[in-house]
């Protein structure tokens, strides 16, 4: 099992390595199924330029990584995460953009931010506005 110290180091490395690499927020395309596998990003504590992680419950999900989580668990399970994403995406204002990178990681479950996007920003070519996913019964 990993320390928090090894897993702070480890989110520490990722933030370097994604400044380097100019990493953002995953953001998911308009009509783009939502649940694995996720392509989110290791931002660490690494916020792009134009990106704002958000603050309280909605800027930190605790997700179960493992595939094997359980509903009555801490973490977050898969199903319990995918409804989260559609939550989050369908009660953001069309307006604002969301994406998500994963934060710190241990070795079954780990921590994905929820980042806005600044709407100064020119749109990124896949995505045409905020991705609203499916959201009949996701509020």
């Amino acid at each position: 099992m990993l320390d928090l110290a090894t897993i702070h180091e480890l989110a520490a490395e990722a933030a370097q390595e994604a400044a380097q690499e100019g990493r953002e927020p995953y953001e998911y395309w308009d009509g783009e199924p939502i649940g694995p596998p996720f392509h989110f990003p290791f931002l660490g504590d690494y916020a792009p330029a134009g990106w704002r992680k958000r603050d309280g419950d909605d800027g930190d999900l605790f997700v179960d990584s493992s595939g094997l989580g359980e509903d009555d668990e801490a973490a977050l399970s898969v199903s319990q995460f995918v409804a989260e994403i559609k939550r989050l995406l369908c009660t953001t204002p069309p307006d604002k953009r969301l994406g998500f990178a994963v934060t710190e990681a241990g070795e079954f479950q780990l921590y994905v931010g929820v980042y806005e996007r600044d709407a100064e920003l020119p749109d990124s070519p896949q995505v045409n506005g905020h991705a609203r996913a499916d959201c009949d019964g996701a509020k």
